[in-house]
Parts: structure tokens; C-alpha cells; sequence
């Protein structure tokens, strides 16, 4: 079990395909919780980071800093789908901490997920992935449930576009 300050330094946890969908992603606290997070956004605004790291050359991103918090990354292969786990946390505990717990829930993820990931097409149910919340909390990842989540029905047909049903 973790720190519970280290803990409750995280804000939001993403897991997201490269191609721009965000398979799960939940708000866990901060400020920007109350007024309901627009994690479909912030999925792309993150995948866009990705590519563009890659674009120069990069194999990954570690963590991006802000004023007055992070995101710090962990990034798994599951056959040619790349996935992106990413807390956004607070600036208050090191990269090191934080990347302990971004690792273990990306392999939590992969391990418990991956053959769903591998089979799925370009119809994604977030749905399918809400068991991660009591992953990350049984594993003591998490110690809190969240706060807000993404629309449960995407479709990302083959030109990477968004449609909600």
C-alpha cells in the first residue's frame, strides 16, 4: 500500500490507445472534478503530445511539468495497439514515486485487459473497462473512487474521428 499523501496527489488516471481513445479515464480529485472533466480532451490533447514526441524521434514521453502539477506516463504494447497510461498528479511528490505507481497500473491494466484490447475493432465500450476502478483500488493504487468519468459508447472508425452515439 502507498502513502496516502502520495495517493491523494493523484488527480486523474487515463489508459489510452494511441489512435486517440481513451479507454478509461476518471477523475479521483482537484479542483477540476467539480466542473466535470472533459476527458475525451484531454485523451486527445495527450495523444497529440505522444505523437509529436515521436515525430522527433522520442520513444516516449516520461512526464510533462506544469505550474502546479504533472503528468507522468507509462506506455504498453498489446499486439499493434500502443497504449498510454498517464496520472495527472500534483507537483508534490517526485517523478520516481509516481512512475512506481503509473508502471504497476499499466501492467495491471495490460495483464487484466489486454486480450479485450487485442480483440477489439473500432467500436470501443468504455463500459468494458470499468472494472479498472476496483483494480487500482484492490491493488491500493487508488484509495478513493472516482469522481467523474468519459462517455461509455465511442466508435473511432478507420480515420481516427470521434462519434458519440
Amino acid at each position: 500500500m502507498e502513502s496516502k499523501s502520495l495517493i491523494d496527489s493523484i488527480n486523474d488516471i487515463f489508459v489510452i490507445s494511441t489512435s486517440g481513445i481513451p479507454l478509461y479515464a476518471n477523475c479521483f480529485g482537484g479542483a477540476i472534478c467539480s466542473t466535470r472533466p472533459d476527458h475525451l480532451l484531454q485523451s486527445g490533447f495527450i495523444v497529440a503530445m505522444f505523437s509529436f514526441a515521436k515525430e522527433f524521434g522520442q520513444k516516449s514521453i516520461i512526464f510533462v511539468e506544469f505550474e502546479t502539477g504533472r503528468m507522468v506516463f507509462a506506455s504498453r504494447k498489446v499486439e499493434s495497439t500502443e497504449l498510454l497510461t498517464v496520472f495527472f498528479t500534483t507537483n508534490e511528490p517526485t517523478i520516481d514515486e509516481i512512475k512506481v505507481l503509473v508502471t504497476k497500473s499499466a501492467d495491471l491494466f495490460v495483464k487484466n485487459y489486454g486480450p479485450k484490447v487485442a480483440k477489439s475493432n473500432d467500436i470501443i465500450n468504455t463500459k468494458d473497462y470499468e472494472g479498472f476502478t476496483k483494480e487500482l483500488l484492490d491493488s491500493g493504487v487508488m484509495n478513493r473512487n472516482p469522481m467523474g468519468n468519459i462517455a461509455p459508447l465511442l466508435k473511432a472508425p478507420k480515420k481516427k474521428r470521434f462519434i458519440f452515439f
